[in-house]
């Protein structure tokens, strides 16, 4: 799937659209993929947009309109458009509207609209889940501080989309919760999840014959058991059947047979020898008379049960019962402990519905109660395949959800930054009711995927967004010391930095992470402009100013004279200008951009290189210290031999492709760290040897020796072209050495 993308991207920025063979073979890869009809139409309206591909309003909508971005970067239309939402039409029928956009637009826009949107406001019960959903909140803000040309600007903007796009937010019974505590997930993503969790169909089999088929075979022997004559010879259907008793029993198989996971866990009730004794006694119920023969053959199929299991009531078939179960343990369902963990949200505030996280824990033991309402022991704990799920809607500061592990990455980091970002942009909006309003749209805005754009254009920003709170900070009318915003704005761009650099000092910032603290260091006031790692099938072959202004500066830092030996970067030679800086990259990659994704990966690897991804301008404007690296080049060690050790996946060209990619890199951070850390290089690769020769089976350890023998070159200053081996690089364009 990720191949065709890029290969579909590729062809975008070559041809500037989308031909119809390439929609054809798109879709195809869809119908092949088994997509649903969902997913399918939302990429045929992306494809429907192809002359916009590649540019800030793909659909033709402004740039500020938020867009569905499928993977890739592809908009399939505005997510404030389409059909109404069920919080849109049991809105409207409670206020008497008619369910259209146009008439929810118009009527929030009325006299009588603005007046409700107001009480909310004040009481902030509302939600916004988009950026547009706050435009009409925001011409009430401005009427309230008196900006009455501000409330006539933003009606001329939405008043050409008021047909389509939704400029109203979702009105709560109460006040939205004011929290600085986040969750991955809110309470009911937290229960599809749950709903999705599936266990092994063996296991389950096992569970329903331990639950239904085993006590309802010990019956059935009981049962025949008791039909015994006392002719001596102990015939079976010699007396009458208990009528009653075997109603029960027939009722009970009845549930059993509904009850069992699938057709297979059903058969050994239809098959075999409880089948056959089933069907003897049922023939017996009837007052059918058995053969002789067939009396022989069930004479040994109770002989045989007997033997097995133990007549029932005795020590040996209580025995048997337990020996079944004993590898099941307390095992129970994951439905089971779905439906347990609903009940329990039910009783909390906004229910099981709620999009906000957990403030209570719900993942405590079974009560009393519990164990008698599901069939559970009381004391037992949620399984850790539920109880993974549940902590992830638990609320919590982010840094507690990174120490406990729920947050794995810097990019799934993210989107829990809102808070924070919007908590930092309106530190000092006096009026709390604002400062509400505000958070809510930097929270919107924020969650934004990024859309796929050539030709260097750059990502919306809030502030193209025609309400946006600077707006209304910066007439005047709102007590807002900038100042407050600077420092908080800092502050939380120092702590990301510092949680990345604590918990994955090995992986690159990803862009989505670059993005986030741009836009805080911008707002901080802090000259760093940090760069993204540029798609290889996108890429433009330059690069812009930023790149060089950081490129200069690691260039001249004498701390970081390792990573230029390492890497070959000449010394004393510096680019003025991008012209410089792009000629700088193809011959520290010994290529030039072109058609090859290759060739241009390994020239975008060389734009990361000289700019070291922002490690070295974030270090100098004071987001992390030196100090704080204590540990992290041979944390990013360890990670470059655990990612290389399978030697299964590393002959599997697309996975060992991604894992020496990610090992280049996570090498990359390690250089880094060495030379601005100034460690002893010869005792770190003395170690590193070491663990080398303890596994002398390593599929990569030739290879990092050759890596270690370089570093240990550059350190001792006897390092010469020619005489090493190659710097390790996740972008080669040739086989690699």
């Amino acid at each position: 799937s990720s191949s065709r993308l890029l290969a579909c991207r590729a062809l975008v920025m070559r041809l500037g659209v989308l031909p119809p063979m390439a929609c054809y073979a798109l879709g195809r890869y869809l119908a092949f993929q088994g997509v649903d009809e969902r997913k399918a139409a939302l990429w045929a309206k992306a494809l429907g947009h192809s002359a916009g591909i590649g540019t800030r309003e793909p659909t033709g909508h402004p740039a500020w309109v938020t867009q569905h971005v499928l993977s890739g970067g592809f908009a399939a239309g505005p997510l404030a458009g389409g059909d109404l939402q069920e919080w849109e039409t049991a809105q409207a029928k409670q206020l008497g509207v008619g369910p259209t956009r146009r008439e929810m637009n118009d009527f929030f826009l009325s006299a009588g609209g603005l007046a409700l949107l107001g009480s909310a406001l004040e009481q902030r019960s509302y939600r916004c889940k988009l950026v547009e959903e706050a435009a009409i909140l925001m011409i009430v803000a401005a009427l309230r501080v008196g900006d009455e040309d501000l409330a006539r600007r933003i009606r001329e903007a939405i008043a050409p989309h008021l047909d389509e796009l939704r400029f109203y937010p979702m009105l709560l019974d109460r006040a939205a919760p004011v929290s600085m505590l986040v969750s991955l997930v809110g309470v009911n993503t937290m229960h599809r999840e749950l709903a999705e969790v599936k266990d092994n169909p063996r296991v389950l089999r096992h569970l329903a014959s331990c639950d239904h088929f085993y006590p309802l075979y010990r019956e059935l022997l009981s049962i025949a058991e008791e039909t015994k004559g006392a002719d001596g010879r102990g015939w079976p259907c010699s007396r009458a059947l208990d009528q009653e008793r075997w109603t029960r029993f027939l009722a009970a198989r009845g549930e059993a047979l509904k009850s069992l996971p699938t057709p297979r866990g059903t058969r050994r009730m239809r098959r075999g020898g409880f089948a056959k004794l089933f069907a003897f006694m049922e023939r017996h119920a009837r007052g059918e008379a058995l053969t002789e023969k067939e009396r022989f053959l069930l004479i040994v199929i109770l002989r045989d049960a007997v033997a097995k299991r133990g007549l029932p009531g005795t020590a040996q078939a209580n025995e048997s019962a337990a020996r079944s179960r004993a590898p099941l343990g307390n095992f129970r369902p994951a439905e089971l402990w779905a439906r347990l963990v609903r009940r329990r949200t039910d009783e909390l505030p906004g229910g099981s519905a709620s999009e906000d996280g957990l403030d209570v824990d719900v993942g405590v033991a079974v009560s009393q109660d519990e164990a008698g309402a599901f069939g559970l022991e009381v004391g037992q704990a949620l399984p850790g395949r539920v109880a993974r799920k549940v902590e992830r809607a638990v609320r919590d500061s982010l840094e507690g959800l990174v120490d406990r592990g729920i947050v794995k990455s810097s990019e799934s980091m993210v989107p829990l930054t809102t808070k924070l970002i919007g908590d930092a942009q309106t530190t000092s909006v006096a009026d709390p009711v604002l400062a509400h309003l505000f958070r809510e749209m930097y929270s919107a805005f924020h969650k934004r995927r990024s859309l796929l754009l050539l030709n260097y254009a750059s990502q919306v920003r809030i502030t193209d967004v025609p309400w946006a709170p600077e707006v209304l900070m910066s007439a005047g009318k709102q007590a807002s010391e900038a100042e407050g915003r600077v420092t908080a704005s800092r502050d939380v761009a120092q702590q990301l930095v510092q949680l990345h650099m604590k918990h994955w000092p090995e992986v690159m910032m990803p862009n989505k992470f670059v993005s986030t603290l741009s836009g805080l260091l911008d707002t901080a006031k802090v000259e760093l402009k940090l760069v993204e790692e540029i798609a290889a099938d996108i890429f433009m072959g330059g690069f812009v100013n930023k790149f060089v202004e950081q490129a200069r500066k690691v260039l001249q830092d004498p701390e970081l004279q390792v990573y230029r030996a390492f890497y070959g970067m000449p010394e004393g030679r510096v680019p003025d200008d991008v012209a410089a800086f792009n000629s700088m990259c193809s011959d520290l990659a010994g290529t030039q951009p072109g058609r090859s994704v290759a060739a241009n990966g390994c020239i975008v690897e060389s734009s990361l290189i000289l700019t070291t991804s922002n490690l070295h301008g974030l270090l100098r404007a004071g987001l992390y210290s030196v100090d704080q690296l204590q540990g992290a080049a041979q944390h990013c060690w360890r990670r470059c031999i655990q990612l290389t050790s399978n030697a299964a996946a590393m002959k599997d060209f697309r996975l060992s492709k991604y894992l020496m990619k990610t090992a280049a890199y996570a090498w990359r951070q390690m250089v880094f760290y060495l030379s601005v850390t100034r460690a002893d290089l010869d005792t770190f690769c003395d170690i590193g040897t070491g663990e080398l020769d303890q596994s002398p089976s390593h599929p990569w350890g030739e290879r990092w020796r050759k890596q270690l023998e370089r570093l240990r070159a550059c350190s001792s200053g006897t390092l010469a072209p020619g005489t090493w081996a190659t710097p390790m690089r996740g972008w080669t364009v040739g086989p690699r050495g």
